[in-house]
């Protein structure tokens, strides 16, 4: 539907500067992915990606010099080379948005997701991600250890991934 991309946000302490909790647009299950995927481009907000090109992209890039100290550049996508730009330069009451190149995390399974979150007091989301986590793990003969099941609390932004609490 929306081509060879999938939104993400990355979630990193620096969120704490400029938010007082994580933006998250899904309720249910969610993936920690490893940084070895490829990023098509990040935006220092939502970048209206559903109206964008098929990598949610498009070609108009926010130029390096401005990248270096605004996160948000009138909305132009980033190249990936300036998402620590994005990061440190991200306005009050944004977020990031990191649009993922689907193919990568396709050529790189299993070893593209690195865990499954669940959102904190989310039961029927925590029932959802442990059965996602189940047959995430048996389809590709890998253990919890190596990629756990974790509880996100979007309020905490000093340490927001816990353990699953029934494991």
């Amino acid at each position: 539907m929306f081509g060879n991309r999938l939104s993400a946000i990355i979630v990193n302490a620096g969120l704490a500067k400029v938010e007082k909790h994580i933006h998250l647009f899904s309720l249910d299950v969610g993936v920690i992915y490893s940084p070895r995927i490829t990023l098509n481009c990040v935006y220092g907000g939502d970048g209206g990606t559903r109206a964008k090109p098929e990598d949610g992209c498009g070609h108009d890039f926010c130029a390096a010099s401005r990248s270096r100290r605004d996160g948000w550049c009138d909305g132009l996508p980033h190249h990936t080379s300036q998402v620590a730009d994005v990061l440190t330069n991200l306005q009050p009451g944004n977020y990031n948005e990191v649009i993922i190149n689907t193919k990568s995390i396709q050529d790189l399974l299993p070893t593209a997701v690195e865990a499954i979150f669940y959102l904190r007091g989310n039961k029927l989301g925590a029932q959802r991600a442990r059965e996602v986590h189940t047959s995430f793990l048996s389809q590709y003969k890998l253990d919890a250890d190596s990629h756990p099941l974790l509880r996100m609390d979007p309020n905490n932004l000093e340490h927001p991934l816990l353990a699953d609490e029934e494991h």
